[in-house]
């Protein structure tokens, strides 16, 4: 289970670099534009991927060793309602107080009103992920809990490309703010994926509990 996640978390990390270059190539002051942009949710998503992966992996990984998927499975419909909510008020936050968050953050010195508005798109942007990336969490916490990780390597892998696609087609149309939004897309496709091959996963071990095993002797 080691190599699979190794490789799927090098590939992943790889995408902020990508999203760096492929903004330099969109003239000057867009790099600044972009980190700028993504540091707000990038650390409130650091603080509650933590927060949520430490306390929600060894409950998944009790369920897991008593064998109580149909448990299991109304644990992630809970965290999972929980998350949306949570997310999605976030979400709201930060759209709608975009730039009075950005100006407080960061308007001093050599950083003008007009760095203010691209930076706000920018976050706004960033921000639509929040939902589904807490949501991927609980799926990549539950693959862990189930032996999975090779599953977490291959939605790695399509993330990196669906990142470098989605950056080349939304920043012709919108710019920087283009490559946040297409980061917040590949999160909400990971989010899919992995809840879709964690359901799947479950009900598979979920009919192994149940089926016989053969005559007794």
């Amino acid at each position: 289970q080691y190599v699979p996640l190794v490789i799927g978390g090098a590939v992943m990390n790889s995408s902020p670099l990508i999203d760096q270059a492929m903004a330099a190539t969109l003239g000057s002051g867009s790099v600044a534009q972009l980190a700028y942009g993504s540091k707000l949710v990038a650390a409130g998503l650091g603080l509650g991927g933590t927060v949520v992966s430490t306390a929600i992996f060894p409950h998944f990984s009790r369920m897991v060793a008593s064998c109580d998927w149909s448990g299991l499975r109304h644990t992630l419909l809970t965290y999972t309602r929980l998350a949306l909510v949570a997310g999605v008020a976030a979400v709201v936050l930060i759209v709608t107080f975009s730039q009075p968050i950005v100006r407080l953050l960061f308007e001093r010195g050599q950083f003008l009103a007009s760095d203010t508005d691209a930076v706000a798109r920018v976050q706004a942007l960033y921000a639509v992920q929040i939902p589904f990336y807490i949501l991927g969490i609980l799926g990549v916490q539950l693959l862990h809990a189930i032996s999975a990780n090779r599953v977490l390597m291959w939605v790695s892998i399509g993330n990196f490309f669906t990142n470098v696609i989605g950056n080349y087609v939304f920043m012709r149309v919108w710019g920087v703010p283009g490559i946040a939004f297409a980061t917040s897309m590949v999160y909400f496709l990971s989010m899919v994926a992995l809840l879709t091959a964690v359901w799947k996963r479950l009900g598979e071990l979920q009919r192994e509990s149940v089926a016989p095993h053969g005559p007794q002797a």
